[in-house]
């Protein structure tokens, strides 16, 4: 019997196994989150009809060793192991090959494969642990029938945050998040959404290396609100062939700038959304139109022209914002379109110096004399 499901928590998973499914052999679960509630797991109630098993948990949890570990101790017939957590630790050591072996893969004697990726998120909380490097943890790998493993280990002592990544290779899942700057090579190709985070800038060279490592990717989400320092590699073409969303919500400008240009991106399926927590309203844009104004901003070098050639252009686009967006202008022939949610917030997210005081005042007028002759026309 096999299940493929999403659940909220640990408990429909715990429901699923010790309740009307105990006979599953393949169970494929993405569980929402795991949190401490006195929930407690005996690890003598074995689930040995279960040989196949897919274990997703995309937000961080505190209840690894409490809840998780307990979990994999009973199901000692596993066959197969897919495995990917984000797990958070206080006053600890990073999660590491010897770790897994001994806490429940030496009880798994069946287990033929096991694929992973794991985060380890440690806290130092006034108290001195003393943490593995990067070769500590590929060397807790040897010699327990581990495939290849890629790792990376970046400890601050400053920040009291310190945290670890090890996934094996070939990357075995379709998302791969957070990954730093200096993530190692490895085998990406099945990865379809792809979030990147870190406090130092992204660089040009560093999306030439991504557009190699991760061909088939088509989510983009950028979280780095710091300016770009070296742009003199910019002039070599980076092509994502299949990427159709980018999130710039949490980015600098200079990705949008970086990705919306057709001098540095070649985009061809490209499609830009930006998020707002005050609007749902999505308006459609062919993509030329965003197009026509950076090109032409290219050749400009005077701040206070740029600023009056974007007015111009966001004037009318506020009027077509306006109105109702025809299901004609999604046609299948345009390929390449712009998604943008109808707030002013998500706007600072394409030019930031298009939201200085005077525009807004400006738009507001055009809105408020809109209303007002709407008003008088009824």
């Amino acid at each position: 019997m096999k299940l493929k499901i999403n659940v909220v928590s640990l408990i429909d998973c715990l429901y699923i196994l010790d309740g009307p499914f105990v006979c599953l052999s393949t169970l494929i679960i993405n569980i929402g989150q795991i949190f401490h509630i006195c929930l407690r797991i005996d690890p003598t109630k074995k689930l040995p009809q279960l040989k196949c098993l897919s274990f997703t948990v995309q937000s961080t949890t505190f209840e690894y060793d409490e809840l998780i570990v307990p979990l994999f101790c009973r199901m000692i017939n596993l066959e197969e192991l897919k495995l990917y957590l984000l797990v958070g630790r206080l006053n600890s050591t990073y999660i590491d090959g010897i770790q897994l072996y001994d806490q429940f893969l030496i009880y798994m004697t069946q287990l033929k494969k096991f694929t992973f990726n794991i985060k380890s998120e440690v806290y130092d909380m006034n108290v001195e642990v003393e943490l593995q490097s990067n070769e500590d943890i590929q060397r807790s790998f040897i010699g327990r029938g581990y495939q290849k493993v890629a790792s990376y280990v970046n400890t601050n002592v400053c920040s009291r945050y310190s945290e670890c990544h090890i996934y094996s290779l070939p990357y075995d899942f379709e998302f791969y998040v957070y990954p730093q700057n200096s993530f190692q090579r490895g085998m990406f190709h099945k990865v379809r959404k792809l979030k990147m985070s870190d406090g130092i800038p992204f660089e040009h060279k560093l999306f030439k290396f991504i557009a190699q490592e991760f061909p088939f990717f088509k989510f983009l989400y950028i979280c780095n609100d710091n300016r770009q320092d070296d742009k003199q590699d910019s002039s070599t073409l980076i092509t994502f062939p299949y990427l159709t969303f980018l999130d710039l919500e949490k980015a600098h400008v200079d990705y949008a700038e970086l990705f919306l240009l057709e001098k540095n991106m070649h985009l061809p399926c490209l499609v830009v959304k930006t998020k707002t927590e005050r609007s749902t309203v999505i308006s459609v844009l062919q993509w030329t139109l965003l197009r026509h104004v950076t090109q032409s901003l290219d050749q400009i070098n005077d701040e206070d022209t740029k600023k009056n050639i974007l007015w111009k252009e966001m004037y009318w686009l506020n009027q077509y914002w306006a109105q109702p967006v025809p299901k004609s202008s999604i046609a299948p022939k345009y390929s390449q379109r712009l998604f943008i949610t109808k707030s002013l917030n998500t706007r600072r997210d394409l030019y930031e110096y298009l939201w200085d005081e005077e525009a807004r005042r400006e738009r507001l007028r055009f809105r408020m004399k809109k209303r007002k002759e709407k008003f008088a026309a009824t």
